[in-house]
Formats: C-alpha cells, structure tokens, sequence
C-alpha cells in the first residue's frame, strides 16, 4: 500500500496491519510489538525523514514467508540511520526501533531509497489462505451483558482505541478513571458485553446532558472486531432502552454519522425516529481521517420512550419541518403562535467542544436580553475557533417565535 507522508495516515495503516495479523493468528504479544515497530517506523520517515514535504509517499508491504508476516517500509526521504534519530532529538524513536530486541533492519538502497524490515511469527500459515481464530465466538448467547464495572473501564478505552485510535470525539473513553467518575456522578451510564473468558467484548453508553433533562444519548458503541458476528450492540442497545425505561425517561437520542451504516441500522432496528440530518457539518478533528476540508453528514434519531401533551411555540415558517418531527416519533403536540417576552430574564448558556470545534448554545428561557445574549455566546464561539454552532431554542417558551425571528 501507498501512503501519503502525513501523521493523518498512520492509524489507517497501523488498523490495516492489524486487521491483517488478527485474520492469520498472531498473538496479541507479537501485534503489540509489531504495532509499536510500524508505529514509530513511520514516524521516524513522516517527522525527520521527510519532514516538511507534505506530498511525499511511503510505500508498505506485507508478505507471509516462512511462517512469518513480514512488514516492509520503504521511502525515500533524507538519509538516517538509527544513531542520526537519535542524535538529532528523537531519541524515543530510535530508543524503541534499537532497544526491544525486536526492532527491524534498515537497509539503504542509494538511489531506490530506504527501507525498514521486520518479521513475527504467525499461526497455522501454510498458504495465504487467513487462519480461522480458534477464540471467536458467534453465539453470543454466552456473553454476560451488565452496565459497566469500574474494573472494566481499561478494556473499554482498548476496545475505543482498537477501532478509532485517537480520533474518538469523547476524549473520556482514554481515561478508566474518568469513565468511572462519570459513572458516579450520572453523566454517564457505560454498558459492557463481556465474553465467558472475561474479555470485554462490546461497549456503548447512555450520556446525559444537563440542559436536556429526561433524555440520553446513546453513544461510544464498540465492538471488537473477532466478536462482530454475535449481535452484541443491538443486545447492549436493548439493555440501555430496558434501562431507561426503568429509570422514567422520556426518550433516548442518537447521533449517527452518514458514513457509518452500522450505526444507522442500530437506530432503524431499534425504531428511533428520524429527527433531522445536518449535511454540512464540517468537523477539523475528523477531517484528518477523511480528506481536508471534507464534510460530514450527521443524524438525529430518537426512541420515544413515554411522552406527554405539550404545546410548541413554533415559528410559522418552520411548522412543516416541527410536524414532520412530531409525526416521526409519534408525539402529542399541539402548534402555537406564541408570543413576545415579558422580561429581561432569559438563561442563555454554551458548551464548547474543543475537540469538534463545536458549539452548542441553549436557551432554556427567554426574555428581551435573549437575543443579545446568544450573540454573545456566538461571538465567543468564534473567538475560540469553533467551527460549528448550534442553537437550541426552547420551543415550550412561548417567546419561542420571537427569539427565533430575530
């Protein structure tokens, strides 16, 4: 494979090497080493090699000889050798490639460039027909479904790193700690599918927002990749319905991307209804996994749990989309006109997420301060450099119209 000299590309090749190890049998140990040698293989070639030239390509191979995955890394960048990484402030690098006793052979080829060898052993090869894992279980009758023991958070944030690497947006799945905390303080309510040797198998979460009382977001799902023929995410999606049923919400939201059709047959077979679909909504963080400057799609579904007469202020305008809503997830809504604020006593308030670079501007209340109080929060939006800024307006105030005309 072919890939351009830039940080984004390394978890891309470091998921295919993987996938490639775990299809012919080698040990968790030796896919451990071999992602790290791979790993800072690259980095060396991206960081010092070569350097500043953005469109420069590394070429890597994988070949099955002998019993052996071999993994070959060929560029074409500035001339090093392990004791040049080092010298010239990447010691870490060259401390690893050097230290381990299983790092690779770096062979100069002059004009044809360099190029970093490295072999493991791998099970059953005898042609290059994969091995079929011994340890993976198709039935998933035999898996233990509960909501998250704090002992588990580590092979929760495993399992998210597995499949995203880094890029995950809810930078709390790489600290157990903080998953736990979350755990205790109600932010957060993880539920684990865990296999009869005790490995976490399967993960998803119910996260709570304060600004939204009565509704979680289904979010984090995961499952490991030898496990995804055992129907483990809709059994834990069943379970986090089940258990907001039992604590009185009123619903349970979602937020599936457009190029992740497995998350959107989750929401269909769990009869979500369609709420809304941004299409342009551009994210810096994901973009790097998905071409610069690209835009991504993204859903709002949501499952009615119980529901109650209500009157919505909803601007005129607006109305077809408001009863297009109501009519998708079968709620008892009646359409008002609404009418302007008595006060100066809005709650306007924002979160930002630095991560997305976005923000979300909620107006719990209105008064005559609300308009400019959300300009306010926009234009500290943008003095932090989100991207992307929603606002949600309560539809339930009847200044609803008002606010949102101006």
């Amino acid at each position: 494979m072919e890939v351009r000299s830039n940080m984004s590309m390394i978890p891309h090749v470091l998921r295919t090497a993987e996938d490639l190890s775990e299809e012919y049998g080698m040990t968790e140990d030796n896919m451990l080493r071999m992602r790290l040698n791979l790993e800072e293989i690259l980095l060396g070639i991206v960081e010092y090699g070569y350097s500043d030239i953005p469109d420069a390509t590394i070429d890597i191979r994988f070949s099955l000889i002998n019993g052996e995955m071999e993994i070959s890394v060929t560029d074409h960048g500035r001339p090093y050798d392990y004791n040049t990484l080092e010298g010239d402030g990447y010691s870490d690098i060259a401390r690893i490639l050097t230290g381990t006793g299983f790092g690779p052979d770096l062979v100069n080829h002059g004009r044809e460039g360099r190029e970093q060898t490295f072999r493991f052993p791998v099970q059953n090869i005898l042609d290059d027909t994969p091995a079929t894992p011994t340890d993976v279980v198709i039935d998933g009758s035999d898996f233990d479904f509960h909501i998250m023991r704090p002992e588990e958070g580590m092979q929760v944030s495993q399992c998210l790193y597995d499949e995203f690497g880094y890029t995950y947006v809810y930078d709390i799945v790489y600290y157990p700690e903080k998953l736990s905390e979350a755990m205790k303080s109600g932010a957060l309510t993880p539920f684990t599918a865990v296999s009869p040797k005790g490995e976490v198998a399967a993960h998803v979460a119910l996260m709570s927002n304060p600004h939204l009382p009565g509704t979680m977001e289904l979010a984090m799902g995961v499952v490991k990749k030898k496990f995804r023929k055992a129907s483990l995410m809709s059994r834990l999606t069943d379970l986090a319905l089940q258990y907001g049923d039992e604590t009185g919400l009123t619903s349970i939201n979602a937020q599936p991307v457009g190029y992740h059709p497995y998350t959107q047959k989750i929401c269909e077979a769990t009869s979500m209804g369609a709420c809304a679909v941004c299409f342009n909504y551009s994210c810096s963080d994901m973009a790097t996994s998905h071409g610069s400057g690209s835009r991504m799609t993204l859903f709002w579904a949501v499952r009615m749990i119980r529901d109650e007469h209500r009157t919505m202020y909803v601007p005129r305008e607006v109305t077809h989309i408001a009863e297009m809503v109501v009519r998708n997830c079968s709620l008892d809504r009646v359409f008002s006109n609404g009418s302007e604020p008595a006060a100066d006593n809005g709650s306007v308030s924002g979160d930002m997420n630095h991560i997305l670079g976005l923000c979300k501007i909620y107006v719990d209340s209105i008064g005559r301060d609300s308009f400019e109080s959300v300009r306010v929060e926009h234009h500290r939006a943008k003095s932090e450099h989100m991207e992307v800024s929603d606002i949600l307006i309560n539809l339930q105030d009847p200044a609803a119209p008002w606010l949102y005309e101006r």
